[in-house]
């Protein structure tokens, strides 16, 4: 019966420490090096300016573990060349005599050696540093050069000098690239400044006054609702002929726009916020950008395509938005004062925790829109001035907050009009505007007992008798979208 042998191999104990101590310093060297850096962020230098009390901790113990290793490593090479320099050590085989001096002669060295390997390692890092720092000073220098490019073009036997706007894009592609390589290694340094850069250009090249003027509707609020009916629809008829930005305009607004999670984390920690104030961006396409906390006070944005946009948080005082498609927009704690909506689409939109002041909403498209009013908390506190709609179209949406006096009503004489406007609008947490403060006007709506009626009306039958919380209002306001005539509203808690 065949038997396989078996082959042992001996390790001798020296082998065997030795090989410890080795993969010992491999592994404290690995570790220390993973608690300066930052995973998942590649060719990344470990940040030893900047540890964290946790990296601390860790690096310590294995400093001093890696510190005892070595020296330890050392002493052993050093013991065992001293053996093998003995007179007994003549009578040994020759791998002890020959192969085994030269493998410890060799130790020797590589362990003596090893911090100045290190610390040339050090600085060939520190040197290949500078000279990436040099490159990418150099790329922004060129692509500011870029920004400003001009040619000379003749007409009709006259010169005239015109923006480059082909290099110009080239530019503009080039402090992308900088800011999402600095983004990606160098913990966004220069991505702040290559957004301030964009910023600025189209400040500069796009200011508001070159915009084409046209009376605001917003401004003329005290006049009467026909003198501001006819300003609305000469505004709406002004803007669908307005031109779209200029070609390098548009391309800075969309990188601006497109930012990653990453760049606007770097923003949040340092502070940093977009300014597009006074700037013309009429018909610009900001489908999806990213803009909140930016601040494009007095801008001009009518016409603008700005479908799924994030303005939370965003200085929108004086902005004229007038015929802008706003669909599922997000202006949550935006600033609105004397903000102009006229004709704009804003369905499905967001205004939660708004500062409202003269905000007009003139024929407004609000289908499925959201308002949360601060109100006035004290006297002496006015934080809902006033936010006009006059002929608004609020399907589905939802007012809730605010008190009567703060938001003013006022709807198409066409009692048509105003019912398929006002279908199925919620009301919560109010004071009933005026123009719901009847029983028809009612019937069409949804609300709860968080809604303040006059004594003169009837309560609604389809309303429940008591305040419902936050999910349970829009759970029993979409059953009763589903079926109004069949919908029976809840029973109060026991």
């Amino acid at each position: 019966m065949y038997s396989p042998e078996v082959t042992i191999i001996a390790i001798p104990p020296q082998d065997f420490w030795g090989a410890t101590f080795i993969l010992g310093l491999l592994l404290a060297t690995g570790l220390i090096y993973l608690a300066v850096s930052q995973p998942g962020k590649p060719y990344r230098a470990p940040a030893w300016e900047s540890l964290s009390p946790l990296a601390l901790a860790i690096i310590i113990p294995l400093a001093i573990l890696w510190v005892a290793l070595f020296l330890l490593a050392v002493w052993a090479a050093f013991w065992a060349t001293y053996q093998l320099l003995q007179p007994h050590a003549a009578t040994s085989s020759p791998q002890t005599s020959g192969l085994g001096a030269l493998g410890l002669g060799t130790l020797l060295a590589g362990l003596l050696g090893a911090p100045f390997v290190i610390w040339g390692t050090v600085l060939k890092h520190r040197t290949v540093g500078f000279q990436k720092e040099g490159h990418l000073t150099d790329r922004i220098s060129k692509a500011v050069e870029q920004l400003g490019a001009e040619k000379t073009v003749k007409r009709a036997g006259s010169e005239e000098t015109l923006p480059n706007i082909e290099v110009r894009i080239g530019g503009i592609l080039s402090l992308e690239r900088i800011a999402q390589d600095s983004t990606a290694y160098d913990y966004g340094r220069d991505h702040v400044r290559c957004m301030e850069m964009l910023c600025a250009y189209i400040r500069e090249n796009a200011p508001a006054s070159l915009a084409p003027e046209h009376p605001n509707p917003a401004d003329g609020l005290d006049k009467s609702l026909d003198e501001i009916r006819e300003s609305a629809r000469k505004v709406l008829l002004w803007a669908n002929e307005l031109p779209s930005p200029r070609v390098d305009i548009a391309m800075a607004i969309k990188v601006i726009g497109k930012r990653s999670s990453a760049q606007l984390a770097i923003e949040k920690r340092a502070g940093f916020e977009l300014n597009l104030s006074r700037t013309c961006l009429q018909r610009a396409d900001l489908a999806g950008f990213e803009f909140a906390n930016a601040n494009f006070g007095q801008s001009r944005l009518e016409g603008a395509f700005a479908k799924n946009t994030n303005f939370r948080g965003a200085n929108l005082r004086r902005v004229r938005l007038s015929r802008a498609s706003c669909v599922n927009a997000n202006f949550d704690f935006a600033k609105l004062e004397q903000t102009d909506f006229t004709y704009a689409i804003c369905d499905g939109a967001s205004f939660s925790e708004c500062q409202f002041s003269y905000t007009a909403f003139i024929g407004s498209q609000l289908k499925g829109a959201d308002f949360k009013f601060l109100g006035n908390p004290s006297p002496r506190t006015v934080a809902v001035n006033r936010a006009y709609f006059i002929d608004p179209y609020l399907e589905s949406a939802k007012l809730s907050g605010g008190t009567r006096e703060s938001i003013l009503f006022a709807f198409m004489r066409s009692p048509s009009h105003q019912g398929s406007a006002t279908k199925y609008l919620a009301l919560r947490d109010m004071a009933a505007p005026k123009p719901f403060c009847e029983d028809a006007a009612l019937a069409k709506c949804f609300g709860d007992a968080s809604v303040t009626l006059p004594e003169t009306l009837s309560w609604p039958k389809h309303w429940p008798a008591f305040a419902l919380s936050d999910g349970a209002f829009d759970t029993e306001w979409r059953k009763w979208q589903a079926s109004p005539d069949t919908y029976t509203p809840p029973d109060p808690p026991k």
